[in-house]
């Protein structure tokens, strides 16, 4: 999910299903009828979540979209390779470019150099999937980042960088200027992640010790009251029952603070910011309930920067 800034609306995909949804914050969720859009074929629990952000240098959403890579010797008839789209003006565009091979990576918009960022991803064929990078002996399950320039897509080698993950959020706050990584999954195996990183355009710097409980699925945007706030669902085994299996926390550029508001039970989320309402939106795609079961909720919540409040 991404907020385009050109129509003033937030747009989720769902490439599994080829369906694309538009909300401008104040009527209800639109389905689009574009003249084509992104699939894929792979099957993840809680439904897909493509890398998505606003790119600065064409004035559209840009999303990287195919399937999850398989071992060697598995058969998948039909696996669609990862291919960069554009959103533009209610239609999706599939670039004829060099797209990296890194699905699910962390991806974010960097406007001082006009640039959408990605960050590591699933990549690593030697490893099962989808929890396939960090930690595999496979030549391309190290550490990657990427810049999208508006035209290209070109590797960088930062001297520092966060380790590889699948997942994750990134953020730009403006009152730093810096981007900022967040969470994910890595170490080769369903492990959450939650340390923070900020990139200036040159380096990596990891910007602050994890605080937040490493049992948690988190998921972060920007927040209305500035810096980040961050819901965070825990994995049903680890968290005893009954009890709130959510939580929300914020960090203000120097420190992670634990809120007390109750927080939607979220398991895995899209967050995204709408700097028209200003409002940040959450869209839960798996909910964990008191006896621990998991099922798809589809509901859209808004953080005001004090409640989330639910819209649907």
């Amino acid at each position: 999910m991404a907020f385009d800034v050109s129509d003033g609306e937030l747009v989720l995909l769902d490439p599994s299903e080829g369906v694309t949804w538009t909300w401008d914050g104040l009527h209800s969720w639109k389905l689009r009828h574009p003249s084509s859009v992104p699939t894929e074929h792979s099957v993840k629990i809680g439904g897909p979540i493509p890398a998505m952000a606003w790119d600065p240098a064409t004035s559209s959403v840009l999303a990287i979209v195919g399937d999850t890579p398989v071992r060697p010797g598995v058969s998948f008839p039909d696996q669609v390779v990862p291919a960069t789209w554009s959103w533009h003006a209610g239609e999706w565009s599939k670039l004829a470019v060099h797209t990296p091979n890194y699905i699910e990576g962390a991806m974010g918009s960097f406007p001082p150099k006009h640039q959408v960022i990605l960050f590591s991803g699933c990549c690593d064929f030697s490893q099962p999937p989808p929890l396939c990078c960090g930690g595999g002996p496979g030549p391309v399950a190290e550490r990657a980042m990427w810049a999208w320039n508006g035209t290209d897509w070109a590797e960088l080698h930062p001297a520092h960088m966060p380790p590889p993950r699948f997942g994750g959020s990134m953020i730009y706050d403006p009152a730093f200027g810096k981007l900022v990584l967040f969470g994910g999954v890595g170490g080769g195996g369903p492990n959450p992640m939650a340390d923070l990183w900020t990139w200036d355009g040159a380096d990596w710097t990891q910007a602050t010790p994890a605080k937040i409980d490493i049992n948690l699925s988190a998921s972060a945007a920007s927040s209305p009251a500035g810096g980040l706030v961050v819901a965070a669902g825990f994995y049903p085994s680890t968290k005893p029952l009954p009890g709130p299996l959510a939580e929300t926390w914020t960090w203000d550029g120097v420190a992670w603070r634990k809120l007390d508001v109750p927080t939607p039970n979220c398991f895995v989320c899209e967050l995204a910011y709408d700097p028209v309402r200003k409002f940040t939106v959450m869209v839960t795609t798996m909910v964990t309930n008191t006896e621990g079961a998991t099922h798809v909720a589809n509901q859209v919540w808004t953080w005001d920067g004090k409640v989330w409040t639910q819209r649907s």
